[in-house]
């Protein structure tokens, strides 16, 4: 019988390049959902690209924004730590920078940022939970977008946070990110979402809505 991830013990760390094998991601997916105790694993890609986001985006924009270099994601070395109990998620990513002069953020480094961490990491990581879930790709780009937003726009306290957020989001010519255009033209920040991130469906969520929420909801 296959050993699952979630077999051995309460806390389970995966390095990221097992994500890039359908199979183990499919593996990793099915557990999410019957440990979050979501209806289908759509529920669980939609929480799990919600939570991810936060981990990557908190980190390594805000470094990006304040310091003027960000870490690199080594998929063989950097990992998520998955408590199945709980639920909870923890992204590692280990402290291996790329440095610049300048210490603020350049064009040039917003660019090798985007390359480094959408086209070379979310966009085929996003890709695959698309294929294996049936998720909306715009879906889980908006998931990405709230908590971009929230970093460059609360969290970050530089004089070139908006305009870097701008330019990250609307003016950033998508062939950065290995995509046809830029993914998060159609968001905007603190505006009522496009779609539900489906968070009403979470057991603990009784049914309440975000307050952003699209879905006309009395509760």
């Amino acid at each position: 019988m296959m050993e699952t991830l979630a077999s051995l013990q309460q806390t389970k760390a995966i390095h990221l390049n097992k994500l890039w094998k359908l199979d183990v991601l499919q593996t990793f997916l099915t557990e999410i959902t019957s440990i979050l105790k979501v209806p289908s694993s759509l529920v669980a890609a939609s929480q799990f690209s919600k939570r991810y986001s936060s981990y990557l985006f908190s980190l390594s924009l805000n470094q990006l924004l304040t310091s003027g270099k960000f870490p690199l994601i080594q998929r063989d070395r950097d990992f998520i730590e998955f408590n199945y109990q709980t639920g909870e998620l923890e992204l590692i990513i280990q402290e291996s920078t790329v440095k610049y002069q300048a210490k603020h953020c350049s064009k040039i480094q917003m660019d090798r940022y985007i390359q480094h961490y959408f086209a070379e990491h979310l966009v085929p990581l996003w890709s695959s939970i698309s294929q294996l879930t049936g998720i909306k790709m715009d879906l889980l780009w908006e998931n990405t977008f709230i908590y971009i937003a929230w970093t460059c726009l609360n969290k970050t306290k530089t004089p070139d946070s908006y305009d870097n957020f701008i330019y990250l989001t609307r003016e950033a010519d998508g062939s950065l990110f290995h995509l046809s255009e830029n993914p998060f033209t159609a968001f905007h920040a603190g505006a009522v979402r496009n779609k539900c991130c489906l968070y009403f469906m979470m057991p603990g969520a009784s049914g309440v809505k975000c307050k952003n929420c699209p879905l006309d909801c009395k509760k």
